[in-house]
């Protein structure tokens, strides 16, 4: 019993930073997203804050915070029902901030991506030629719940056979590219890869995504907010 929770507090020491971290972010729009899960042939939720400039997400997942809490927290007949798990990810220094709460229980960690990309291939091509990221119009819209929002199909050049749509509302614009740039040059950087990636995609809120005839992600709701998070954690340590 007690093997489980040592090996999560050394974890937790491991990678959770000490220095102090004040941070103050503030949002734009949030999307509540729901993704089905085919393994419990369940459906998850996923709500998304994201600020105009596509710097920030800031991310609230029931589902994860339960089953951190499951490995957290040995004992079976715990009630975990009341874990909060939330992420905030920094796109452009490709930092993750993560928050997790369950009554009295508070954990923090800042944690660098990078580690976590594999380098033994490139993510794009043979990594030695130019990617290019299609963006191609639909002549019809796509129907997200009760509304309709323009739709394109992304596809790499090479490989048109094979398009993702993506229905996106262009009255709430978010830099989409900044989002997804930066995840693909680290992970070039980390494979030595010398491919050029160009991607071509319209700001706006994703509103679905899909592959073929299947929708993989869709929201159920969209709102403008105001939020704002200050995160400030620290150790002092005073002699």
């Amino acid at each position: 019993m007690l093997k489980p929770l040592i090996c999560s507090i050394c974890f937790l020491v491991c990678i959770i930073s000490m220095s102090a971290q004040e941070l103050e972010v503030a949002f734009d729009y949030e999307v509540t997203y729901v993704i089905p899960n085919a393994k419990k042939n369940t459906t998850d939720t996923l709500k998304v804050q994201l600020d105009k400039s596509g710097h920030y997400l800031f991310m609230e997942s029931p589902s994860i915070g339960l089953n951190l809490a499951r490995g957290v927290f040995p004992n079976p007949n715990m009630d975990l029902s009341g874990s909060e798990c939330s992420f905030l990810l920094d796109t452009q220094r490709m930092l993750i901030y993560f928050n997790f709460r369950l009554d009295d229980t508070v954990m923090f960690l800042q944690m660098d991506v990078e580690p976590f990309i594999p380098t033994d291939r490139s993510p794009i091509g043979d990594g030695s030629t130019a990617f290019n990221l299609i963006s191609e119009k639909r002549s019809e819209k796509l129907q997200v719940g009760d509304a309709s929002y323009k739709a394109y199909m992304l596809y790499p050049e090479t490989e048109p056979d094979q398009p993702i749509t993506v229905a996106i509302d262009e009255q709430r614009p978010v830099d989409n590219v900044a989002i997804i740039n930066q995840v693909f040059t680290l992970m070039m950087e980390k494979t030595k890869s010398t491919s050029e990636f160009n991607l071509d995609i319209p700001n706006g809120l994703i509103m679905a995504i899909g592959l073929q005839d299947e929708i993989l992600i869709r929201a159920i709701e969209a709102r403008d907010v105001t939020t704002k998070i200050n995160i400030q954690h620290s150790f002092n340590i005073k002699e």
